[in-house]
């Protein structure tokens, strides 16, 4: 069986399917917690994209692995903030407006200083009634 068949299954038995739950690009995680931009997770739109991001942080065993945008967006209502490349964020940004968020594009024409452009975003955590 090759790769392919293998992430079906495990969609299949997660309840996901590649059209209800898309994948928006690779993070990089480790026993710790994942690869920042300041506080926010990094979303690039690729996993060569992504090493390039590893290359430039301190050495770590950097596992990488696909970013969902139902996980994404669950996170996000608990508070968690995203650092998104271009590509990331222009899977991102459909998602994000069908549920609800009024995001804008992005200009990426200016990498800046370092040759990277992540746009950031995070919104207000939601919390349960009466707390």
């Amino acid at each position: 069986m090759g790769r392919r068949s293998r992430a079906k299954r495990e969609r299949r038995r997660l309840g996901h399917s590649a059209v209800s739950d898309p994948v928006v690009g690779f993070v990089a995680v480790d026993q710790v917690g994942g690869l920042c931009d300041g506080d926010a997770l990094v979303v690039a739109g690729s996993r060569a994209a992504l090493e390039v991001v590893i290359a430039r942080s301190p050495a770590r065993r950097w596992k990488i692995q696909p970013a969902r945008f139902a996980h994404i967006w669950q996170c996000m209502q608990l508070g968690g903030a995203y650092a998104f490349d271009e590509t990331a964020y222009r899977a991102f940004l459909p998602l994000a407006r069908r549920a609800g968020l009024e995001l804008q594009d992005e200009d990426f024409s200016d990498p800046g200083p370092t040759g990277l452009h992540f746009v950031r975003v995070q919104i207000a955590p939601i919390t349960p009634l009466g707390l």
